[in-house]
């Protein structure tokens, strides 16, 4: 994989990248409104470095310089994402140059950011550091498709409220990053966490910090793009990348969430529903975020949800990428059909029978996945008996 043709405007940083996935060449961009773009290679690395694994590319060349502490941290960054993605290859990276870190500017010094969607996470880091942060920064071609213009400006008026509310101030990024990847949605899993240090990096001459907020709690971690060990391995010595709020289980999240009425009326966990409610009500996202505002009695309070939750839903959900989301909830006082529908629910999910338990398709997966598990015990039972 190559890195050429580098070019940087007031607001404006892109590359030619050249690999077995597009080899006449993409040109991927990151564009700023509220904050000029720094002119290194630094913001690539971390943008292309896991695609060049996954495309079995042998080496990373870029045509610009990029920081030497970046480098350095290359190998251990590496060393993770195998021991995730088994069959992501080793990648040589070249730089034009390995440059010496500089500190920060003086008014960059100052300067920290948190990226903000509007949802848990990131609002959770907003409030917890409220005290430090000067800047927001939502991504439009994130997880807002570029077509989706109405919905990214809906979107961005809420968070110019929310920043306003927070005295801090918002930039846009606008990315055709998922473009150059045509990801499939388990490979975003891994390669989203990077697409945010590379917005980070660009954005390194005018902020000394940027936090990522953090999906899972330090109980919770596992394999994912945005982790505790990696996110700090894309720093430098003039921008730290920071995973903030592990700390936190998601009941917590929510709470700290439900005591701020700012937050509650930009709260956005879905892009199903491209209109002024924001979120569709429906999704598993939606529904797990509403039974916990219940539980704390707030449902009521937010804007952005409806206020009924349908059981009937509820049971509809595959639950396989979040029952330990869900199980936070026994642990509250629940009313006893939503706590014996979640039971139902999660159980579902961890025995493999997936979404619609009560119907025929799902009856027959669990079928399935019963008469695996019988086969399992069944197997282990005879080699304990030996040979």
């Amino acid at each position: 994989m190559k890195i050429v043709s580098f070019r940087r405007a007031d607001s404006f940083v892109s590359s030619k990248i050249v690999s077995s996935r597009h080899p006449e060449g993409f040109e991927l961009y990151f564009e700023f409104s509220g904050a000029e773009p720094a002119g290194d290679g630094n913001w690539v690395v971390p943008a292309a470095l896991l695609p060049a694994m996954v495309w079995g590319e042998e080496e990373l060349e870029i045509d610009a310089p990029v920081s030497a502490t970046l480098l350095a941290n290359l190998p251990a960054i590496q060393d993770l994402y195998q021991s995730w993605l088994p069959g992501a290859g080793r990648v040589a990276v070249h730089a034009a140059e390995a440059a010496g870190d500089s500190t920060p500017e003086a008014g960059a010094a100052r300067n920290s950011a948190s990226f903000f969607s509007g949802g848990v996470d990131s609002l959770f880091t907003l409030i917890k550091n409220r005290e430090t942060l000067t800047h927001l920064i939502l991504v439009h071609g994130f997880d807002v498709a570029l077509c989706e213009e109405n919905y990214f400006r809906a979107l961005r008026a809420r968070a110019e409220n929310v920043a306003g509310a927070f005295r801090k101030r918002l930039i846009a990024a606008r990315t055709n990053v998922r473009e150059f990847y045509g990801q499939t949605h388990d490979q975003w899993t891994y390669y989203h966490g990077g697409v945010l240090a590379a917005i980070g990096l660009c954005l390194s001459d005018c902020l000394s910090a940027v936090l990522i907020g953090s999906t899972y709690s330090l109980a919770q971690l596992h394999p994912w793009g945005s982790h505790p060990l990696i996110d700090p391995l894309w720093s430098t010595g003039a921008l730290r990348v920071v995973h903030d709020g592990a700390e936190a289980a998601r009941m917590r999240k929510i709470e700290v969430i439900a005591r701020e009425p700012a937050a509650l009326r930009m709260l956005r966990v879905c892009g199903g529903q491209p209109d002024s409610e924001m979120n569709c009500g429906q999704c598993e996202k939606c529904l797990r975020t509403m039974i916990g505002l219940q539980l704390l009695g707030r449902l009521d309070e937010c804007p952005t949800f409806p206020h009924h939750i349908d059981l009937r839903r509820i049971r509809r959900l595959d639950l396989t990428e979040s029952s330990l989301f869900w199980r936070e909830f026994l642990g509250f006082p629940v009313d006893p059909s939503l706590r014996r529908t979640i039971e139902s629910a999660v159980r579902a999910a961890e025995m493999g029978f997936g979404g619609d338990y009560g119907t025929w398709k799902s009856k027959a997966r669990r079928t399935l996945a019963l008469t695996k598990h019988i086969r399992a015990d069944l197997i282990a039972g005879l080699r304990m008996l030996g040979p």
